[in-house]
């Protein structure tokens, strides 16, 4: 009897640890950062209007992107590492900016210099090879990192 009640202990102390630990996974994986965007910017094909942002990791490469204003929800997939462009320990959202236009290009939530790296849209990539050469010559536009800060 005394061995029954041992291993059912050891096997609800189990169950136990794995249940906190699963919870405490999906917990940080659900996390909710907050920003304030003061420009309007590119995602892939969407314009995004300036404003409100909240950023939850759904994983550590998978992100939902939501417009506090308008409610919509945009699925951000990652898959590259990229390096920080502000001081170590800050949680940000960085963007590229060519003139008045801005492209989100990488998150970084875990305050280390390592993020994920957004890949650029056909826009983006078009005006940084110069095909918009023109527009960008005549206003001196030169492309530079913004970022903007992440709350919790």
């Amino acid at each position: 009897m005394k061995k029954q009640s041992l291993k059912l202990f050891a096997v609800a102390l189990v169950l136990g640890i794995f249940t906190v630990l699963a919870s405490a996974s999906q917990a940080k994986a659900q996390q909710v950062m907050k920003f304030s965007v003061p420009f309007d910017f590119n995602f892939g094909k969407k314009e995004l209007k300036a404003g409100e942002y909240e950023l939850r990791a759904l994983s550590t490469t998978n992100f939902v992107l939501t417009n506090k204003a308008s409610e919509e929800n945009i699925l951000i997939v990652s898959s590259f590492d990229t390096k920080q462009v502000a001081p170590k320990d800050s949680e940000m959202v960085a963007f590229n900016r060519y003139g008045n236009t801005y492209f989100l290009s990488g998150i970084f939530v875990n305050r280390n210099q390592t993020g994920r790296g957004i890949y650029e849209s056909k826009l983006e990539r078009s005006i940084r090879k110069g095909e918009n050469e023109t527009r960008l010559a005549k206003n001196q536009i030169k492309a530079e990192k913004v970022s903007v800060s992440l709350s919790k």
